[in-house]
């Protein structure tokens, strides 16, 4: 019996201690779910509410919107779409887009490591330059290094007389 109230025990702080702190509105729940072919209710509040999704989460897909700080500001927009989704509900849940199916999440690209490499002379600073010059003279970066000839930069004639 001591075994199985430390196991309760350990249960209950597990999942206090593991439980969000944020709260969303969970509109409904499907078994199957066709993002090609979504309701015009779906697609308005995708569009018209912050961080509406859809989640696989464990065999069930879940629509869901928000990630609210809590459940009182959470019932501000519940009261909204409870009009058009009449089972929805308040609710704490994790804000996770690797479980999101629609919308897809954008991948956020960082700049590749020798965009961001500081140059070690001022030489270095026409690097770009020269890749742009190799796309359009068809010529590799070595015959074009140290080359500032007219040849790679047309001339620009001022009018010096007055």
């Amino acid at each position: 019996m001591k075994i199985l109230q430390i196991v309760f025990i350990n249960l209950l702080l597990s999942s206090y201690l593991f439980s969000s702190d944020s709260y969303c509105i969970q509109l409904k729940s499907m078994v199957n779910v066709n993002t090609d072919n979504l309701s015009d209710s779906t697609k308005s509040v995708v569009e018209n509410f912050d961080k509406a999704r859809i989640e696989k989460r464990g065999k069930y897909y879940v629509f869901r919107v928000g990630e609210y700080s809590s459940s009182i500001e959470a019932s501000k927009d519940f009261k909204n779409l409870n009009k058009t989704f009449k089972d929805a509900y308040v609710r704490r849940c994790d804000y996770d887009e690797l479980t999101f199916i629609y919308p897809v999440p954008v991948e956020k690209k960082t700049p590749s490591k020798e965009v961001l490499k500081t140059p070690k002379n001022s030489n270095d600073c026409f690097v770009p330059m020269y890749l742009e010059l190799e796309k359009e003279n068809n010529k590799t970066l070595k015959e074009h290094k140290g080359d500032y000839s007219e040849s790679l930069y047309p001339k620009i004639e001022t009018n010096t007389t007055k």
